[in-house]
């Protein structure tokens, strides 16, 4: 009689232990994709953080580590990164000095940790036209020699206009016709007698739909009217050594210079 009363104030078995391990199992997946996906929109410093917290909260943090330590190489990293892609720049316009272009050609560091070259209308096309002037092309060639040999790259052709319509042209419907002509005439000659790769190019049309001054000037629409090369890549310290070869071997005075 004691034995059913207790067998009776038993409640329902548990699940099997393998569904509990199982379980356990899909959420650490689970949690794995989570971090993939926050690291694909993460900036390096901070993915560098959460790999070190996460190796902290696993025990496998070694004694002397620290977030702030991870915190510093990340840092230094980034600040010889930033010095590698300085250094390019300031070769480069070493380039545009030798071809009197210095004053012209506009080269500084974009958002994404590259580079962005701004070419005025004026020194490649002539107004309201897409074919490339031929002065532009020792310009032009110089670049490609530069980027040619920096890994990982990517490069975004990107044709700007002012906000003055067309007007008889019978070529173009309207400036962004203009525009993608323009970029994508600058992107065929680096990849075609310049001899960069096709593949690492984009061309955007972008018209008058993201301008630099404003269009109540002549001055200012002559500033607006632009095409820009935005270049992503691996710009470490080790990988840039034969790049910045070339450049100084380019940046030497040729014949006809």
């Amino acid at each position: 009689m004691g034995g059913r009363n207790k067998k009776a104030e038993e409640g329902p078995p548990g699940a099997p232990a393998w569904m509990v391990t199982f379980g356990d199992l899909m959420s650490l997946l689970l949690t794995f994709f989570v971090l993939l996906l926050s690291f694909s929109v993460m900036e390096e410093s901070k993915v560098s953080q959460a790999i070190v917290s996460i190796q902290g909260a696993l025990g496998v943090m070694s004694k002397n580590s620290s977030v702030f330590e991870f915190k510093q190489v990340s840092d230094n990293r980034a600040s010889q990164r930033s010095e590698a892609v300085n250094t390019l720049a300031r070769r480069l316009r070493r380039r545009m000095q030798v071809l009197g272009k210095a004053g012209d050609v506009n080269i500084e560091f974009n958002k994404m940790g590259g580079l962005k070259i701004s070419l005025p209308n004026e020194m490649l096309f002539a107004s309201a036209q897409a074919d490339l002037k031929t002065d532009s092309a020792p310009v032009l060639q110089a670049i490609a020699t530069v980027l040619m040999d920096v890994p990982d790259k990517f490069v975004e052709v990107r044709g700007h206009t002012d906000n003055r319509p067309l007007r008889n042209s019978g070529r173009f419907r309207d400036n962004h016709d203009l525009s993608y002509e323009r970029a994508r005439n600058v992107m065929t000659f680096l990849t075609g007698p310049a001899g960069m790769n096709e593949d690492e190019f984009e061309v955007i049309a972008l018209a008058d739909t993201q301008p630099i001054a404003s269009n109540d000037s002549e001055e200012g629409r002559n500033a607006n009217r632009r095409v820009e090369i935005q270049i992503r890549g691996d710009f470490s310290d080790e990988t840039l050594n034969s790049v910045h070869e070339n450049i100084d071997r380019i940046s030497r005075p040729v014949p006809g210079d």
